[in-house]
């Protein structure tokens, strides 16, 4: 169990640090989804999209 200052100190930190934080609960929420509870056909369409962002971030 984490002390009360430890607490604080963890909100403060996730304060300044939204953006981050959602990027985490974002990736972290996705990745559950595809190893948990996608199906095939959900796995093809996250295959379209990533393949699509890779050649985004590729031609940058």
């Amino acid at each position: 169990m984490a002390s009360e200052s430890q607490r604080k100190a963890n909100k403060r930190y996730k304060e300044k640090h939204k953006e981050q934080q959602q990027l985490y609960v974002k990736r972290s929420t996705t990745r559950n989804f595809l190893k948990n509870y996608a199906s095939l056909d959900d796995l093809q369409e996250m295959q379209e999209i990533i393949d699509t962002r890779l050649k985004q971030l590729e031609n940058k």
